[in-house]
């Protein structure tokens, strides 16, 4: 495909739900910026849908004081892709995150 014949997309994600019990950090120096990423659950009629959050930058340290399993929470973002191994994941790379 012809890169003008690319249709320009938004990508925007918002949603809410209540973190997981695996939250994890990440401190990188070397790129001057620390990371976390948890799971939302997100309770819907025809079941549950796990979405994998990753936050960088100050949030970081509004999940290292507020996020706990179970702790509501509204996050907005943008989808990313990322390999691992042989498959393909898709998750959020938060741009906003509240406790709520």
């Amino acid at each position: 495909m012809r890169p003008e014949d690319r249709a320009i997309g938004m990508n925007l994600v918002a949603l809410t739900g209540l973190v997981g019990d695996q939250i994890r950090y990440d401190e990188r120096p070397a790129r001057k910026q620390d990371a976390c990423s948890f799971t939302v659950a997100i309770h819907w009629s025809h079941g549950t849908t796990f979405v994998r959050v990753n936050v960088y930058g100050s949030f970081v340290e509004t999940c290292r004081e507020k996020l706990r399993n179970g702790v509501r929470v509204e996050v907005q973002g943008e989808l990313m892709n990322r390999r691992a191994s042989d498959e393909m994941f898709t998750e959020v790379r938060c741009k906003y995150l509240n406790v709520i």
